[in-house]
């Protein structure tokens, strides 16, 4: 087993005890403690997150890279890793401006890193918790900050059925922190914020799957790690926001892939209820995916630049290029997974309208596949989303 350095049990040590005290301000008062217990003492306040904002890069929010949620927690599923690691990318990539980018082996960004010799195999091979190697990788990866966290904490209980999860993490600037003169990443690590959350599902009847209770922690982790990343006190998020239906509903249109032919139908799903809705000139056009034959299984994802890009020489200017992402459901299933990011503006650049997605060793069979992407402005917010034709794959 390899020993954790000094700066990784450091590290480890501040999100612990960040969670602690948040486990603490979140008790009610007078609750009774065990006699088996160990009487708790006088609970320090939660560590205060920064009062720094999230750095601005050229007019827009920080590109963040985020590395496989590392499970510290004893009885996890084997799928948790997934499943919190996709769960954190979703809820930080909703903060107003943000990129989050997860350090994955079917991130197009990182086959890409890795053609180019800027990163090396065993770099996504191991599981990367020192904040030196992810700064390291964040600098050659040409993103603004990288982002860590571990699951310490799992716990399902079968009466009532619920699951509850203990996130910590911390979120690194990787210019501060990168010596140019070295070429590499200072001894000391300084990080940006840190956060330490606790996620819990709902009540479900007795018998549900333990995916879906997890998953659902998980989600609720992440809204509020988000939000103490976005400069939130732990006690600001102490309750996630009651869940609502959108007063929005996108229309998906889903395209069955099979031998004898193609059959479009199309069905309502919300979508979180967004901010201010952008003007249509500034969205990506028809975008539309298509699967590939051949045996190739792959889908391709084209779609028209924005009108206002075409028309308007300012705003061509200020145009960095797309975020695509890519939603997955059951043949025969309305439940979707949660979005994922499969290419940014640094592949998806202004001169692009087209993708294809080969998943990793091929997209899998039974499975509808959704895409949405939207567009990425140096001087303005991310635009809403734009749906594409979801392709089943038989």
């Amino acid at each position: 087993m390899r020993r954790r350095s000094v700066r990784e049990t450091s590290a480890a040590l501040a999100t612990l005890a960040t969670i602690i005290a948040v486990m603490l301000a979140a008790m009610p008062a007078g609750l009774a403690w065990s006699d088996d217990a160990a009487a708790p003492t006088a609970a320090a306040p939660a560590p205060t997150p920064s009062s720094q904002p999230l750095p601005i890069v050229s007019g827009r929010g920080p590109t963040i890279l985020l590395f496989p949620v590392n499970v510290e927690a004893t009885g996890a599923p084997d799928d948790l890793t997934r499943w919190a690691t996709a769960a954190l990318q979703a809820g930080v990539d909703t903060l107003p401006n943000v990129i989050c980018l997860d350090f994955g082996r079917t991130s197009p960004l990182v086959r890409r890193a890795l053609r180019e010799g800027r990163i090396r195999t065993v770099d996504i091979e191991q599981q990367v918790t020192d904040p030196k190697v992810a700064i390291q990788i964040g600098h050659a990866m040409e993103v603004d900050m990288v982002l860590l966290a571990t699951v310490s904490s799992y716990k399902v209980t079968s009466k009532p059925a619920t699951a509850e999860v203990v996130v910590g993490g911390q979120l690194y600037d990787v210019k501060s922190n990168y010596d140019d003169q070295s070429q590499e990443a200072k001894a000391e690590p300084t990080v940006f914020r840190a956060f330490g959350v606790v996620g819990r599902s709902k009540q479900w009847s007795e018998g549900t799957d333990e995916g879906v209770m997890a998953r659902q922690a998980l989600r609720d982790a992440s809204w509020r790690a988000a939000q103490v990343i976005n400069g939130k006190t732990a006690e600001q998020v102490s309750s996630a926001p009651t869940e609502k239906k959108s007063n929005k509903s996108w229309r998906w249109f889903i395209l069955a892939a099979a031998v004898v032919g193609l059959a479009a139908i199309t069905h309502n799903s919300d979508e979180p209820t967004v901010h201010t809705a952008t003007p249509v000139e500034f969205l990506p056009r028809n975008a539309v995916a298509t699967p590939l034959t051949g045996g190739e299984n792959a889908i391709k994802i084209t779609w028209l630049a924005p009108e206002a890009v075409v028309t308007t020489p300012a705003v061509a200017t200020a145009f960095l290029g797309y975020q695509l992402q890519r939603q997955t459901a059951a043949l025969g299933s309305t439940t979707l997974s949660a979005p994922v990011t499969i290419a940014n503006f640094t592949t998806l650049g202004p001169a692009i309208t087209t993708f294809t997605d080969f998943g990793s060793g091929g997209l899998a069979t039974n499975v509808t596949y959704y895409y949405r992407i939207r567009a990425l402005y140096s001087n303005r917010p991310a635009t809403d989303f734009v749906q594409a034709t979801g392709v089943g794959l038989f």
